[in-house]
């Protein structure tokens, strides 16, 4: 009934209602008339088609705008409970609901996952050089940036202070490879006032009971910390038990 309701919007379900009540009004008056042995007088049926025709949809309309607006007010409480509210991406417990549908699905089908874990560098100095509001503005373009490379294979996420993550499907070493140069390559040609680079941590997985999201994430977590520790704005991976720098 739900479903049907929000496909038909307010006003045609308002209409719909008024349709129903004068076709249940009218068969109402026949079954009365009929047992009754009422006269049948033209006002009869004028009153039994009138009245449902003004007051339904009227009534209707009103206790449609309440279930609308209820319904509206839902869907803006799950994504606030299911989005970062500067950026707009999944928060991080979001991601995990998400990335546990992908996992299990490229564990059936025996696909490779990605994580690439980001961090933005230096975001303490960018805050105490422009401010809260200036590190806010970094966010906010690193969001268009990873959601402007973003495909239908891809999950990202904002999971806390300045790390993003992005879930790839389906991945391989030139996958990753691609969208890691077309986050740098958009980072180096943004136009803001305020430059960044970014660190990236790489685990390219096959899910299985040994691989698991929270391992994987951290084996992307612990490369990113080989990033951040050989410089900052290079790309570190985690691959055959060792991590090792890779270049795009």
């Amino acid at each position: 009934m739900r479903h049907i309701t929000l496909k038909l919007g307010r006003f045609n379900t308002a209409i719909l209602i008024g349709l129903l009540s004068i076709i249940f009004s009218m068969t109402i008056t026949y079954i009365a008339i009929s047992l009754f042995k009422i006269p049948r007088v033209p006002y009869v049926f004028i009153f039994s088609v009138g009245v449902p025709a003004i007051v339904a949809p009227v009534v209707s309309w009103f206790f449609l705008g309440v279930y609308f607006k209820q319904i509206e007010m839902e869907k803006q409480m799950i994504y606030l409970a299911t989005h970062d509210s500067l950026t707009g991406l999944l928060n991080r417990r979001a991601f995990f609901e998400q990335a546990q549908h992908i996992f299990n699905n490229s564990e059936k089908l025996s696909t490779r996952l990605a994580i690439l874990y980001l961090d933005i560098d230096n975001f303490k100095n960018i805050n105490d050089t422009y401010g809260h509001s200036g590190g806010d503005t970094i966010l906010s373009s690193f969001q268009s940036i990873l959601v402007h490379q973003k495909n239908e294979k891809q999950v990202v996420s904002r999971f806390g202070g300045e790390e993003f993550v992005v879930l790839i499907e389906d991945a391989n070493l030139n996958s990753i490879k691609k969208t890691i140069s077309q986050i740098q390559n958009r980072i180096s040609n943004h136009n803001q006032e305020i430059n960044f680079t970014v660190s990236i941590g790489v685990f390219l997985f096959l899910p299985s009971a040994n691989t698991d999201l929270d391992y994987a994430i951290l084996k992307a977590d612990k490369a990113l910390y080989k990033a951040k520790s050989s410089g900052k704005d290079c790309v570190w991976q985690y691959i055959d038990g060792y991590y090792q720098m890779l270049t795009t």
